[in-house]
């Protein structure tokens, strides 16, 4: 498989609806990324490691005990890089800016949208752990 250097954590596409007009670019956040979101929202966090069904492979756990405050924030800081771009509209056809302030009135403010998003990066996090499962299978 080839790797674009430049690019190592390319974005994936997902279209919303059925007319497939409206789409996402999601992206994975890597360890280090998560890392550095950890760190400039201060939380701390003690691992432990179970068991993913999933992949039935040991996984690094956080146990976070952390303010509600620190938690908004750093899951806007994740929001904020898992959704690279988007083509979205309003329902009188004006396009959605892609900004922080727009992300988090679509998460916040819309189910359907938040839901939509998770269900999504599900869908991008399992295809990762196949790909890692066929490499590993070599």
């Amino acid at each position: 498989m080839p790797f674009d250097i430049e690019n190592l954590n390319e974005s994936v596409r997902y279209y919303w609806g059925k007319e497939k007009k409206e789409y996402v670019n999601l992206r994975l956040v890597p360890d280090p990324e998560m890392n550095n979101f950890r760190k400039e929202t201060g939380i701390k966090s003690k691992a432990k490691h179970i068991i993913n069904p999933m992949s039935k492979r040991m996984e690094r756990v956080d146990d976070l005990n952390i303010s509600s405050d620190a938690l908004m924030a750093f899951n806007e800081l994740v929001f904020d890089y898992q959704i690279e771009s988007w083509y979205l509209i309003t329902n009188e056809d004006q396009s959605i800016e892609c900004n922080l302030d727009n992300k988090k009135k679509m998460m916040y403010g819309s189910p359907k949208f938040s839901t939509w998003i998770s269900k999504c990066m599900e869908k991008l996090e399992k295809a990762s752990l196949e790909i890692e499962e066929e490499e590993l299978g070599n």
